[in-house]
């Protein structure tokens, strides 16, 4: 489950701070890591923001779909910069490995949507392409509706085979080197619920199969029927032809195998990471790990050019117990 534009409580306290933010958001030339750049130190200012997506984690987690990580930062925790409502998932298909990742389209949705613009920051949709794995996209805006679209859409299509959208309650499917599922509505708004406007409660089932190379792709649709004036059934309809995924085939999806990184117990990377930038003694750290770190006067660029040396070298239970000590 991921939020849509109307999971969020438009009416949350902080309007002001939220409008301020997603209009430099919107005009900014482009957006890359900036929204979470800019956050990994204001945390007071980055609570605010999520502050909306309150209604959505209790209605989500009332269906345990709320990854438990997040769970755990919100119940009673400030929130952090780990707390960003998205997630991953792995579903196993035969011999291969369906890599499920929900991302957040919404974080600047607010009442003043115009042409219901959204940001996308890098950091959101970037993973790593895994031997035997296919990462498969699900989020609410199409990238129509994505600022930076052009980008984006570049990138995921190398990072995402298969791409699951919703927004537009039009059901669609685009197959041109990725597959692009766009789901109609279940409920659609009021009014929205006739033929002569095309819009019918619709739900899709998506099988798939190990096809021994390929990953197979089976879009199964049930659309509602009305039997009476008050009452009806959902009824399959034409299923879609099936859709096969390279797996192996690196003209088709490059692939890599990730270095498995050394970590203490029950601890994510992401974790130690956000620890080090709260930490009041990261400065003297880096100094302990790399003497000779030549600092840049930037403390985001001087980050992630430390986690990038800490990364390549597997040094994360060092990192964590120099923290911890």
């Amino acid at each position: 489950m991921v939020p849509g534009n109307h999971d969020k409580d438009r009416n949350a306290k902080y309007q002001n701070t939220r409008w301020m933010f997603r209009e430099c958001m919107l005009n900014a030339e482009k957006i890359d890591n900036h929204f979470f750049d800019l956050y990994k130190e204001e945390n007071d200012v980055y609570s605010k923001c999520l502050m909306p997506f309150d209604a959505y984690y209790n209605f989500a987690n009332n269906y345990r779909c709320v990854p438990e990580a997040v769970a755990n930062t919100r119940n009673g925790q400030p929130r952090t910069y780990l707390d960003r409502l998205n997630w991953t998932d792995d579903l196993k298909v035969g011999q291969y490995t369906l890599r499920l990742h929900g991302i957040n389209t919404c974080y600047v949705s607010d009442k003043e949507d115009e042409n219901h613009n959204q940001i996308l920051p890098n950091e959101l949709f970037y993973t790593t392409k895994n031997n035997g794995v296919v990462n498969v996209s699900v989020m609410h805006h199409p990238l129509d509706f994505i600022k930076d679209k052009k980008d984006i859409e570049k990138a995921m299509d190398e990072l995402y085979p298969i791409q699951f959208y919703g927004h537009v309650h039009h059901q669609s499917i685009e197959k041109n080197g990725t597959l692009k599922i766009f789901s109609g509505a279940i409920m659609p708004p009021k009014g929205e619920s006739n033929c002569e406007d095309g819009y019918e409660p619709v739900f899709n089932i998506i099988e798939f199969k190990d096809g021994h190379g390929v990953i197979i792709v089976t879009v199964n649709p049930y659309q509602w029927e009305w039997t009476s004036k008050n009452d009806g059934r959902f009824n399959a309809i034409q299923p879609e032809p099936s859709y096969q995924i390279n797996v192996d085939d690196s003209s088709q999806y490059a692939l890599s195998i990730e270095k498995t990184l050394k970590l203490p117990k029950g601890v994510t990377k992401k974790e130690i990471e956000v620890e080090f930038l709260q930490s009041t003694k990261s400065e003297e750290i880096i100094h302990k790990m790399y003497n000779a770190f030549e600092f840049q006067n930037d403390a985001v660029a001087d980050a992630s050019t430390f986690f990038r040396r800490v990364k390549d070298e597997d040094r994360y239970v060092e990192l964590y117990n120099f923290i911890h000590e």
